[in-house]
Parts: C-alpha cells; sequence; structure tokens
C-alpha cells in the first residue's frame, strides 16, 4: 500500500490530495481514497494488520505494454502544462522477440 499526499500546480491553480493506493503481486492497481485536501485539514493515517483489504474503489490492469502508463502520464502532464507533443514523423514501432 501506498499512501501519498501530493501537490500539484498548474497556471496559477492549485491542489493538494491525498492518494491512497497498492498493487497486487499481478501488477494490478487498486486504489481506495483520492480526495482533495486543503490548508489545515488534518490527516490521520494508522496502520493496522489485517488478514484482508478492504475493497478498493478503483482497480486498473497492467498494461501488456509497461510504457503504456508512462506515455500516460507524459500525455497528462503536457495537458497539465499547456505544451503540445509531437511525435517524430515515420517512426515505426519494431516488435521485440522474446
Amino acid at each position: 500500500m501506498l499512501a501519498a499526499l501530493t501537490a500539484v500546480t498548474s497556471r496559477g491553480r492549485g491542489g493538494i490530495g491525498l492518494n491512497v493506493t497498492g498493487m497486487r503481486l499481478n501488477l494490478e492497481t487498486v486504489g481506495w481514497i483520492h480526495r482533495g485536501v486543503r490548508r489545515n485539514d488534518r490527516i490521520e493515517i494508522k496502520v493496522i494488520e489485517a488478514p484482508t483489504a478492504d475493497i478498493p474503489a478503483v482497480r486498473q490492469k497492467a498494461s501488456r505494454d509497461e510504457r503504456k502508463y508512462e506515455k500516460a502520464w507524459v500525455v497528462r502532464m503536457a495537458k497539465e502544462f499547456g505544451w503540445t507533443i509531437q511525435k517524430r514523423p515515420g517512426r515505426k514501432r519494431v516488435p521485440q522477440e522474446h
């Protein structure tokens, strides 16, 4: 499990969020909490040992293309910053042998 307090700013707007996520052995990403917080909000996290976890609110299966998430992150950040992504013309993906 990962609990992360994140801060994001873009074009003068800012936000702080709390995310509680995890990853299963099959590389499935799961998430329980994603909510905004404001200045002076109090956050308390208690770490416990339990035989099972709560059912996650979000499940995302791992992609066969490992770089898919990296690409999605780059696109999301470009959008946040107002950037334009230009792909190289004529560049084709070569299948890798396994």
